[in-house]
């Protein structure tokens, strides 16, 4: 039975989720810098989180379906319990007190400062970013090591400054070399976005040896500056998961029946075993809908015309439950001269 049912009724992880914080040391970039490949673009950081998502997407469409990648932007503004429910399921107030300690970050942490010192007043509005993509692979293989591009997981939430290009070590054939900018110093796209530099994953995909059983995925990132705690040096990366055994990864993510409940928690929309794909979600998003809008319109309207429906992007936008006219970028009269030229 493929359906979300037999996720959730697989076995639940006794060991309750929290935050893991990577201790500083030699080879271990800062995470306030992680993201200055990116600070050095002309673009900001809407156009950059725009590009940088449906790149991902695309990269990894079902090769198994029909159709387009349709991918959702929806964007809430959270109070009262609602607030509280994600602030609770995320226990964002851990980052709140820890940020006493953080060392200045060149701008990084921004003003990440205020937004934490109201995260525990639910009369302070939160606004929230979630990305759904589908008719995509979702983030299977290996979660903690990258042996392959079918490596998702790790190569997309938990690797820093991989390879842009590399080598499938199970295929040979031309098509094993692929494209994984996002997989590099570009998927701190989503922290740029975040005023308080938390990014979620949840992700599903088909099971095979590389995951281990494992269907579903879910967990969360911060990048926060370098900060000393009882003498002990940590570099600002943190992840929130399950206490996992090995130094390196501090943090493994929750799986299967405990991914989904918390996904749910955090109001992520549900998805089943048969319907592959990944939301990640940006707490404290920056980015308004309109600007979200003018930025898919401009970077992927050749997508978005394409005359092979295999090679379509299809969006949609939500904002606070209702859905909005978006995706028309040959109404736009700055871009109307260029499609009209290209459809010659």
């Amino acid at each position: 039975m493929n359906s979300t049912s037999e996720l959730e009724h697989s076995a639940a992880s006794s060991t309750p989720p929290s935050w893991g914080f990577l201790r500083d040391g030699a080879g271990i970039l800062p995470a306030s810098n992680l993201a200055d490949p990116l600070r050095g673009s002309n673009l900001g950081p809407t156009d950059l989180l725009v590009r940088e998502a449906v790149q991902n997407s695309l990269d990894e469409r079902r090769v198994d379906s029909d159709g387009p990648v349709r991918i959702r932007f929806e964007r809430r503004v959270l109070t009262g319990s609602d607030k509280q429910r994600l602030v609770d399921a995320l226990d964002l107030p851990v980052l709140a007190d820890r940020q006493r300690h953080f060392r200045a970050a060149h701008n990084w942490f921004g003003n990440a400062d205020a937004v934490l010192g109201g995260i525990a007043d639910p009369g302070v509005s939160l606004p929230v970013l979630a990305v759904s993509d589908f008719n995509t692979s979702g983030l299977g293989g290996h979660w903690n090591r990258r042996r392959s591009r079918r490596d998702r997981f790790f190569n997309l939430v938990l690797s820093i400054g991989g390879s842009l290009k590399w080598e499938d070590e199970e295929e040979e054939d031309a098509d094993a070399v692929r494209t994984l900018g996002s997989y590099g110093y570009g998927k701190m796209v989503f922290a740029l976005n975040s005023e308080i530099r938390v990014v979620v994953y949840h992700s599903t995909f088909p099971s095979d040896p590389h995951t281990e059983g494992t269907r579903c995925r879910a967990m969360a990132t911060a990048f926060l500056p370098q900060h000393t705690i009882e003498n002990a040096d940590y570099a600002g990366q943190a992840y929130y998961g399950v206490d996992s055994p090995e130094p390196a990864n501090p943090r493994k993510p929750l799986v299967n029946r405990d991914a989904h409940a918390w996904a749910r928690r955090l109001g992520l929309p549900r998805r089943s075993a048969s319907e592959p794909g990944t939301t990640v979600m940006v707490p404290a998003a920056g980015a308004t809908m309109q600007e979200i809008i003018e930025s898919c319109d401009r970077w992927w309207w050749p997508r978005m015309q394409h005359r092979d429906r295999n090679r379509q992007v299809e969006f949609e936008f939500v904002e606070d439950g209702e859905v909005l006219a978006g995706g028309r970028p040959r109404s736009r009269p700055e871009l109307s001269p260029f499609i009209d030229w290209a459809s010659c």
